[in-house]
């Protein structure tokens, strides 16, 4: 409907080679492919309190049961399609995935080494926790908790709580894509329609760094 000329995804452009050559995701080493679900597996290896380190290793096994795991960038490899099929430019906007995983790991080195930097963990609202706790209990269908969490609202709850526990991991998973991303945007795609496809913990990072940028722009001109 939109007919974008520039398409932009959140994938850096060895993943999204990794998305081309496959016909289908079943085929994608989902192993290897997304970052918030390496980072969680990497954090429930900390020592954290039992129901907090619960949660983290609920996730990946979570996203495996209601079969998202298995379809990890879907939407981007529609987005990649769309765009062959309209002849629209193709903007891999994120860092590379090896350099996230490598500087997150880093971080959560520095975290193993000095235990009282994981003092000050910030749980979600109680809303999110009794889903949580539904889950755990098994009385939550993971179908229902997974249409229940993907709102903006509470994805940005989620956000801060992970920014307010983990500070320095949050930077490298989160912020530092924010901020490449909006600069990516405003490099590549300032021409013509653009559509941009990005997992919603990112959507309101973007948009502050793009306020950012707009001041940046008005102070030179």
């Amino acid at each position: 409907m939109v007919k974008p000329t520039t398409i932009f995804v959140e994938l850096d452009a060895s993943r999204a080679a990794q998305l081309r050559n496959k016909s289908t995701m079943n085929n994608v080493d989902s192993t290897s492919f997304d970052v918030s679900t390496i980072t969680s597996q990497l954090l429930s290896s900390l020592p954290l309190p039992g129901n907090f380190k619960q949660i983290l290793e609920m996730i990946p096994n979570l996203l495996k049961r209601v079969g998202w795991l298995n379809n990890q960038g879907g939407e981007m490899k529609a987005a990649l399609e769309e765009a062959d099929k309209i002849g629209a430019r193709c903007v891999y906007g994120d860092i590379e995935i090896s350099q996230t995983i490598s500087e997150v790991k880093r971080e959560l080195g520095s975290l193993m080494t000095n235990p009282s930097a994981i003092s000050n963990l910030q749980y979600p609202s109680g809303d999110i926790m009794s889903m949580f706790g539904g889950l755990i209990s098994g009385t939550t269908d993971p179908k229902d908790f997974v249409e229940r969490i993907k709102t903006r609202d509470r994805a940005q709850e989620l956000s801060r709580s992970l920014q307010q526990s983990f500070p320095s991991v949050y930077n490298v998973m989160i912020t530092k894509r924010d901020i490449h991303m909006a600069q990516m945007l405003r490099k590549y795609c300032s021409k013509g329609k653009v559509v941009a496809v990005v997992g919603m913990a990112h959507v309101e990072g973007i948009e502050r760094e793009w306020e950012v940028l707009d001041k940046t722009v008005r102070v030179l001109q």
